[in-house]
């Protein structure tokens, strides 16, 4: 439970003497949204939630994950616990889940990935070796339609300077030649991804691998003992998404294969090769948990770390400045006001007066259209200066955590006002980072991330926006002052 400042009675350790009862509370994340912002959230978060409760997995079971529905006020720092596993999260970090693709999903589920119900994939086990058949795809991939459309505009161009006259046909020709071969490439892989099938087998000496297409058949045979990962790894985009196929690293160079199966095939096979070759998840597909599995080091020997960690026999002290990108919602809620301001003003300006003297039924018609436009444009400028005033809070609050074996103490500052919670050490579940939002850049695909407490009945998270090893170092620091052990 969380414990009023007021109530102690005993002093207070060392390290948490810079907290003094204070009377003034300021609202904090997320309740620091202005009250303009935190209704349409509210509706907007919750609206999501039922739209996605069918789809909604627990990212450690993959089992069913119900909606914490109705939303309160913690909004996106709202608990969310899976009832199988017990695993919990914030709805953030649910959301974080949710946003992902299939593929993206079955890199985080390779290590309990099991067989899908629908899997062609034969498995021939003798005991003395382990033979997998994966049958060919089929079908009309995007690959293959691209390339036929690729090579269908192509053949239209090689036509009309064919029949062209002119001295510079033949290099025309030449040049379209270029996108010609280009295009036969990517048909020539499409029919790889839907005609190839393939076959691995793995006995106690030997790793074979067989790629059987177009009545030719390509094999590599390794020593068991020469191959040292196998992993999910990205090998193209699909409309900005990425798609992975297996590959498998050895001492003689890599295979890969498998990126025409399904998202949770694949999964499933990765998990079955490490098994049986005794190998842990390729270093590609541990690369995906991102700073949460990584080692840590509690102190920064460069110091160039944005949190600062201060750290005694029995005490942690971690102070969290605000992020300097928060001034982006500030600089979005400008333009919006800026944009707003300009266009209401402009379409007041066209507003026609009955002493125009244009009919009645143009009137009517025209000035219904401009008070619409006005209402929709004055529709912005709240939005607008709710954002100018979140990011100009935000840029202005500071955090500092304090904990030991008995408490944690969050103390939020944003001016002249300041808010205190305090909690016992027993109470704490838990200290880690989690994925907060993702987006797209050139085709790239960016996760960030935050560090969150996990309580009793919320989650409280902070440093947002930092990068993500001052995150871990903080969270490390901060679990090793409670006495928590590292998640697995």
């Amino acid at each position: 439970m969380k414990l009023d400042p007021e109530d102690q009675a005993e002093p207070a350790e060392t390290a948490f003497a810079i907290f003094s009862p204070v009377r003034d509370t300021h609202h904090v994340i997320p309740e620091q949204l202005p009250s303009l912002l935190r209704i349409p959230f509210r509706w907007w978060l919750s609206r999501q939630l039922r739209k996605a409760q069918s789809t909604m997995a627990c990212p450690q079971c993959r089992q069913p994950i119900a909606a914490p529905l109705p939303l309160p006020d913690t909004l996106w720092d709202t608990l969310a616990e899976c009832r199988q596993c017990g695993h919990a999260m914030s709805l953030l970090a649910l959301f974080a889940q949710l946003h992902k693709s299939p593929e993206e999903q079955a890199v985080d589920a390779v290590a309990d990935a099991e067989k899908p119900a629908g899997s062609r994939i034969e498995i021939e086990d003798t005991g003395a070796e382990c033979i997998w058949r994966i049958p060919a795809k089929g079908g009309c991939s995007f690959m293959l339609r691209f390339a036929a459309m690729w090579l269908v505009f192509c053949g239209v161009f090689v036509t009309i300077l064919a029949f062209s006259k002119g001295d510079d046909k033949t290099e025309g020709l030449a040049f379209i030649g270029i996108f010609v071969l280009a295009g036969l490439g990517m048909l020539y892989a499409g029919l790889r991804m839907t005609s190839a099938s393939h076959m691995v087998r793995l006995d106690s000496t030997e790793f074979v691998f067989e790629r059987h297409f177009l009545g030719r058949t390509t094999r590599k045979s390794w020593l068991r003992g020469s191959v040292r990962s196998v992993a999910l790894v990205k090998f193209y985009s699909e409309n900005y998404k990425p798609i992975h196929g297996i590959e498998v690293r050895g001492e003689r160079g890599k295979i890969r294969f498998g990126s025409a199966l399904e998202a949770m095939e694949k999964a499933w096979l990765c998990r079955e090769l490490c098994t049986r070759l005794g190998l842990e998840i390729g270093p590609a597909a541990a690369d995906v948990a991102h700073a949460v599995n990584a080692p840590v080091q509690v102190q920064d020997p460069a110091g160039r770390q944005h949190i600062r960690i201060e750290q005694t026999v029995d005490c942690c002290l971690v102070t969290v400045p605000p992020s300097r990108k928060v001034w982006s919602l500030a600089a979005i809620g400008c333009v919006f006001l800026a944009g707003g301001g300009f266009m209401l003003y402009q379409g007041l300006g066209m507003w026609m007066p009955i002493s125009k003297g244009a009919p009645i039924p143009f009137l009517i018609l025209f000035n219904g259209f401009i008070a619409f436009w006005c209402v929709g444009v004055a529709g912005v400028l709240p939005i607008g200066f709710s954002l100018v005033t979140l990011g100009w809070s935000l840029a202005r609050t500071h955090q500092t955590i304090a904990a030991n074996a008995s408490r944690l103490v969050i103390e939020t500052r944003c001016g002249s006002r300041t808010h205190q919670e305090i909690w016992e050490a027993a109470e704490v579940r838990d200290v880690a980072i989690e994925p907060a939002f993702e987006w797209t850049t050139n085709g790239k695909r960016t996760e960030k991330h935050r560090a969150m407490i996990l309580l009793p009945d919320r989650v409280r998270g902070f440093g947002m926006g930092h990068p993500d090893g001052d995150l871990e170092m903080a969270a490390a620091a901060l679990r090793a002052a409670l006495g928590k052990t590292r998640p697995s």
